[in-house]
């Protein structure tokens, strides 16, 4: 029996969890787990992608499968010693009855011998051949893998979908960056460009509005003086003697007779008005906004109008 049992450990030592027999060119995954290397080609479906060991489930690269050049040795000598043996010598056994496992039993999930199916243990529970039970389960694992497959294959498609969507984003995001970059740089110089002409014109009717008043101020000043020169003389004529004044009067009345003093053209009440008037102007943002879309517009048939001369 102790015999039987550590065959048994010897057997299960040189086994592929995958095919249940001996080792055929078997290969160490990264987490140290050995398979065939036919069976560990079939688990993965994308030769280039990483797997998950059929084991312990643990992430493994291929890149990093290594030859057991021991192990496949030792698995070629125990698969020869058990075909001199006969049929039975390379099976897993029974370690209570030193019998091939022959039975599987369907309650204890369990590979059993056939006087272990016979025992009370086992008399109520439904038995099957291990074949039969190894392609129930091998039909099982192939429909899972199918679905796991199509859900794998899906999952590639939404992704490569979403990167996709994601660049197109991307480039759409960084074209409209640019595009609206490039209409607030044409804004800005617009706004420039009439900031200047409002500051100018403004400017304009400053200097237009002072000249009036200064040549107005200018021209009341002169009469101011010519008037007040004659009033003079005829505070001088008053107080000469009486025939002194007779003599003098008449020149002095005929000036005061022919003064014609000359008044502005407009109330400076309304110049001050005007003047106010542009300091406070306000900017129509509607009509500034027509005035850019034209300006846009003439310097685009501008630049058309240029590329066609240059082209003939």
């Amino acid at each position: 029996m102790a015999a039987a049992h550590l065959e048994e450990i010897v057997q299960e030592g040189a086994t592929c969890s995958i095919c249940l027999d001996f080792f055929t060119e078997p290969v160490t995954t990264g987490c140290g787990h050995n398979f065939c290397h036919p069976c560990i080609s079939k688990y993965v479906a994308d030769p280039s992608a990483n797997f998950s060991c059929p084991q312990c489930k643990r992430t493994s690269d291929q890149a990093t499968l290594r030859t057991n050049v021991q192990l496949g040795t030792m698995a070629d000598r125990l698969k020869r010693l058990s075909l001199q043996r006969g049929p039975e010598g390379g099976q897993f056994r029974c370690q209570k009855h030193d019998e091939r496992l022959k039975v599987f039993c369907r309650d204890d999930q369990r590979a059993i011998c056939v006087v272990c199916s016979l025992s009370r243990e086992h008399s109520s529970h439904t038995a099957v051949p291990v074949e039969e039970a190894a392609q129930e389960f091998k039909r099982t694992l192939q429909s899972w893998q199918r679905f796991l497959d199509k859900e794998l294959d899906e999952l590639k498609v939404f992704t490569s979908n979403q990167r996709k969507k994601a660049a197109r984003m991307e480039d759409s995001i960084k074209s409209q960056r640019q595009r609206i970059v490039g209409v607030f740089e044409e804004l800005q110089q617009f706004l420039k460009e009439e900031q200047r002409l409002h500051l100018t014109r403004l400017e304009k009717e400053h200097n237009e509005i002072l000249k009036r008043i200064r040549g107005s101020v200018t021209q009341q000043e002169g009469q101011m003086s010519y008037l007040k020169n004659l009033i003079a003389d005829v505070e001088g004529t008053i107080q000469q003697r009486d025939l002194e004044l007779i003599q003098d009067v008449k020149s002095v009345l005929t000036r005061c007779e022919n003064v014609n003093v000359q008044k502005p053209e407009s109330d400076t009440s309304q110049q001050e008005a005007k003047i106010y008037q542009l300091l406070e102007q306000r900017v129509d943002l509607k009509k500034l906004v027509m005035e850019y879309m034209e300006w846009k517009d003439a310097r685009r048939f501008a630049g058309i109008s240029e590329v066609v001369q240059t082209a003939c």
